[in-house]
């Protein structure tokens, strides 16, 4: 019974450290696509932003 038991406690925390990992990958994944992304909106504002100050001039 408590051979189980432990059996089974190891088993939950395979799985929870496996969950675990899984989430970290795909956070990851999902902080590269935000950073390309702030990266383009970043590009594209510094662009409209130099074509303003070109039209000023």
């Amino acid at each position: 019974q408590l051979h189980a038991y432990t059996q089974s406690s190891k088993t939950n925390s395979t799985l929870a450290v496996a969950h675990q990992q899984n989430e970290t990958i795909l956070l990851r994944r999902e902080n590269e696509l935000l950073r390309e992304r702030l990266f383009k909106v970043e590009a594209a504002q510094v662009s409209s932003n130099s074509s303003t100050i070109s039209n000023g001039s």
